[in-house]
């Protein structure tokens, strides 16, 4: 049997989103290198699935395909444009 890991973000106090399913306090996260290193290892390596709920997998749809997406974070990028098939 294969092992499930879970990857959540989610605000200090216990909150995956506001009041209205808003998750702008998401993208005022400040970049840091060994973060986006440990999430880069943790989304590619081999025999992973990544999982989404409807509302997030619309909007990772939505952004990763994106000029921005793609010049930001190319890694990324391509781990997801390659999952979110």
């Amino acid at each position: 049997m294969r092992k499930i890991s879970v990857f959540n973000h989610m605000t200090v106090d216990g909150y995956f989103a506001g009041p209205h399913g808003e998750i702008d306090w998401f993208k005022a996260i400040k970049k840091d290198d060994e973060w986006d290193k440990y999430t880069h290892e943790q989304s590619s390596g081999s025999g992973n699935t990544l999982i989404f709920g409807h509302t997030t997998y619309e909007m990772m749809k939505s952004y990763w395909p994106t000029p921005d997406a793609i010049k930001n974070d190319p890694d990324m990028a391509r781990v997801m444009n390659n999952s979110l098939r």
